[in-house]
């Protein structure tokens, strides 16, 4: 049996709640987005530090990379849906597609439209190529906070305020279906790898899985105990993670309908949950401003990922069982079922930890079909070496000089000394530079440290508020530097790439009317 899920890697640098995530597509880089209103570009490399990229003028709401790996598509409170390539410049274009905040931004699978939808309650679609319009779809009644290419294009799913979900034909651009058993807002839709299927997550804290062949409910989950933030499905289709602001991730078996996994990582809520396209790592964001990547363990021998064919059809596979009755499969056995990891340790060593520190330089440092006895928990007590199968993730070699001849090894040390002294002077540089800020920003904008308000949860009506510390909470020995950068251009696509550094610029939280986590970290659920 495949062993559990474990924490490899912590990544720290936002400075408000992180809300969404993306992985590149080799596995090699990992996008952030935050309600501080930047872009971070994480790298897996411990040697490579983070790009921070500034352009959003508000709250970022969501993010993807592009299938192909080539640009960031990234929506936000400001209205706007912006594409960046993921380099060190971080330049990009600016697209104003909505009247409303971007709530979600999804690439379809040839990586040729961009679906977004909005709080002006449409859904639109764009040529990623021009960068222009192509349709909208209308008929949700409220904010629309989720939205779905299947993986052949041709359906879009819509989750809504209005309590609905909603299925759209991308050809004829009509609403097909609407599924109205949600009791609360939805706040994640997402297709099965086999599009044959349709998962939503809400905050009536129930998931519900529906067959698309017969638009009957499938499987429902009384998932969790707060609302339900993300849904990401195995790319295997054989398990579904599921994230919630009662600050827990859980991994569930759709096939035998059953909690496998409670994970405990996050302080706070968590935000956003996704799987990588193998389906080997997942990586959740949370309210405690942290990002923490996981390895799965999941896939068992046997079980291969599913795959698309030239014509972008799915092939049909076993995954999840349908019936044209009215049953509905219920997780029977769940709790006894279902394991808990907690890392409680783990930044004491059990993870790659990687924090941006005040001056912005990088620190170098299946199938599981047993049934588990009830209660058990497994806690993560001594530091052990992360080791990983990844191939996209470099591995470090060791030699011995003594293999080597005498003059081609001296000759490898004057290159390494040299090196050092190279890297020691870049340091110093980026010290001095970051102390400079430091000054002019005390002169700019002095701040204070009051006291952080704590998480205030209602459940009611599906209204959840939570509080985090803004710009003027933060204390100022974590404060890292920032300067004003000047707006977009009040167009509606502008053709000229915006360049940013990840260190050197910042913009600071405007004030919005319609964001899911405000300037102040409160979960707004309707207008």
């Amino acid at each position: 049996m495949a062993s559990d899920p474990c924490l490899e890697w912590s990544f720290r640098g936002h400075r408000g709640a992180v809300v969404a995530a993306s992985f590149s597509p080799t596995m090699k880089q990992l996008a952030t987005c935050s309600v501080d209103n930047l872009v971070m570009l994480w790298s897996f490399r411990p040697q490579l530090r983070a790009f921070r990229y500034v352009g959003h003028t508000a709250a970022v709401q969501t993010i993807e990379f592009a299938p192909l790996g080539n640009m960031i598509a990234s929506g936000g409170t400001d209205k706007t849906i912006r594409f960046w390539k993921p380099t060190v410049k971080g330049e990009h274009s600016m697209v104003k597609a909505h009247t409303a905040t971007v709530r979600q931004v999804n690439f379809s699978r040839d990586g040729r439209q961009l679906l977004s939808c909005s709080d002006d309650k449409t859904l639109k679609v764009l040529d990623v190529n021009s960068l222009r319009f192509q349709f909208s779809l209308e008929g949700h009644r409220n904010w629309v906070r989720s939205c779905h290419f299947s993986p052949d294009g041709r359906l879009i799913a819509s989750g809504s305020d209005d309590k609905t979900v909603k299925l759209w034909d991308s050809d004829r651009r009509i609403n097909v279906h609407t599924f109205h058993d949600h009791l609360a807002s939805v706040n994640s839709v997402v297709f099965h790898p086999d599009g044959t299927c349709l998962a939503s997550g809400s905050a009536d804290q129930t998931i519900k899985i529906w067959d698309l062949r017969t638009n009957r409910l499938l499987q429902h989950y009384p998932a969790h105990t707060d609302q339900i933030t993300a849904i990401s499905f195995h790319p295997t289709g054989n398990f579904l993670l599921s994230a919630s602001l009662d600050a827990t991730l859980k991994i569930w078996d759709v096939r035998e309908g059953h909690l496998m996994y409670t994970l405990q990582g996050h302080d706070k809520g968590v935000l956003g949950c996704i799987f990588n396209n193998s389906g080997d790592f997942f990586a959740s964001t949370g309210a405690d401003q942290h990002v923490l990547v996981w390895k799965s363990n999941l896939i068992a021998d046997g079980v291969e990922p599913t795959t698309v064919s030239e014509s972008g059809r799915v092939p049909p596979k076993s995954g999840l069982s349908s019936s044209s009755s009215n049953t509905t499969k219920k997780p029977s056995s769940a709790p006894q079922r279902a394991k808990t990891v907690n890392p409680d340790n783990v930044i004491n060593g059990n993870r790659t930890d990687v924090r941006l520190r005040d001056t912005d330089v990088p620190q170098y440092p299946h199938l599981v079909n047993d049934a588990y006895p009830p209660q058990q928990q497994i806690r993560i007590q001594q530091p052990k070496n992360i080791h990983t199968s990844s191939e996209s993730i470099p591995q470090t070699v060791p030699f011995s000089m003594d293999q080597l001849p005498e003059k081609l090894a001296h000759t490898l040390d004057l290159i390494v000394s040299k090196l050092d002294m190279l890297t020691q002077t870049v340091t110093l540089l980026d010290d001095r530079i970051t102390t400079l800020e430091d000054r002019i920003e005390q002169q700019i904008n002095p701040i204070s440290s009051p006291k952080v308000n704590m998480m205030n949860m209602n459940n009611t009506n599906g209204n959840i508020n939570s509080y985090h510390p803004t710009r003027s909470q933060i204390p100022s020995t974590v404060q890292m530097n920032s300067t004003v950068s000047p707006p977009p251009h009040d167009i509606e696509t502008s053709p000229s790439l915006h360049s940013s550094h990840s260190k050197f610029r910042n913009v600071p939280p405007s004030p919005s009317l319609h964001s899911s986590y405000d300037d102040n970290g409160q979960f707004l659920s309707h207008p």
